[in-house]
């Protein structure tokens, strides 16, 4: 599309769908870092890396304060997103509960110290393209006759299904 057409085709679009887009991006950003957190503290090795990145994850599911400010965008009463909100907040009140039990086992076991910010060489990258898609190519291979079995020129033994349902019956009954 040519950059003098995308304001006008910006314009007719849905403004749910940005919000949506947006809706997305942070949340999967944000389970990202929920999931990643809890493989440090499962692997028993990082304890206060684990909490940063809780605490993160935490961050990036709050509203934000503005449209280009970080985290979820507000839902308003007629956005489609207030399907969601109930699970959204009790995907929100999970982390609040998981983040308390991990500071609680940290302060009482574990002492480890909680970094400010995150390691560059911890955090999650972004995905690597690995290698070019090869495009998928059927085989020539020479197609099978559609032919009934039996008979001359594919003219079956059996002419009709009730002939065979006779030659099955009296194979029935002959045992």
């Amino acid at each position: 599309m040519r950059s003098s057409k995308a304001a006008t085709t910006k314009s007719r679009m849905d403004p749910e769908f940005f919000v949506l887009m947006t809706f997305q991006i942070e949340m999967q950003t944000a389970l990202s870092m929920y999931f990643h957190a809890r493989h440090y503290w499962e692997q028993e090795n990082e304890y206060g890396l684990a909490i940063a990145m809780l605490s993160k994850a935490i961050s990036m599911t709050r509203t934000r304060d503005s449209p280009t400010g970080r985290g979820l965008p507000e839902i308003l009463a007629k956005s489609p997103l207030k399907a969601i909100e109930k699970d959204l907040n009790d995907v929100k009140k999970h982390l609040m509960i998981v983040l308390k039990a991990w500071e609680k086992d940290n302060s009482g076991i574990y002492f480890e110290k909680v970094p400010l910010t995150l390691p560059a060489e911890k955090k999650l990258t972004q995905g690597t393209h690995m290698m070019k898609p090869d495009p998928y190519e059927l085989e020539n291979v020479e197609p099978v006759a559609l032919i009934l079995p039996g008979g001359e020129n594919g003219k079956a033994s059996i002419d009709s299904d009730a002939e065979l349902a006779r030659q099955l019956q009296e194979q029935l009954n002959a045992e």
